[in-house]
């Protein structure tokens, strides 16, 4: 069943059309992106402080790798993100690891809409160099 949009539902809809979010859209798709977000469990019940830094992030960084793992990093620091040859990180050292990586492409010049060629096995390497592009807003483009 596809839900109509608030901007036809409602009499003031081109302006729901016209009123920007940032990074997450319009109003008119903002009942989307919070069905979306809960489904995904990046927004459910956690605790009111909790709650404050994920919207934040998600403000900071709209639906992106960026938010996923700043998100987690906040509700779930502890716990796996990933697990590869050289063993497991949690989701609070892999948005450490990639904060790390931005900042060392954006001291090598590295800026938003720069591509950046990314050219690794499946491992942690690959979702580092993933997160750091979201996060400066490059493009990385996988060889």
């Amino acid at each position: 069943m596809q839900v109509p949009s608030i901007a036809r539902r409602l009499p003031f809809g081109s302006l729901a059309r016209r009123v920007s979010l940032g990074p997450l859209g319009t109003l008119d798709d903002a009942a989307f992106n919070l069905r979306v977000l809960v489904g995904a469990g990046v927004l459910g019940p956690q605790r009111p402080d909790h709650l404050a830094r994920t919207l934040r992030e998600l403000a900071r960084w709209g639906a992106s790798p960026a938010a996923g793992i700043a998100t987690s990093a906040i509700t779930d620091p502890d716990s796996a993100a990933v697990e590869d040859e050289a063993g497991s990180l949690t989701f609070s050292e892999l948005h450490r690891r990639s904060n790390a990586l931005t900042r060392g492409l954006r001291g090598a010049g590295v800026r938003p809409g720069d591509a950046v060629a990314i050219m690794c096995r499946n491992h942690r390497g690959f979702i580092d160099a993933t997160l750091a592009c979201s996060k400066l807003g490059a493009d990385g483009l996988y060889m």
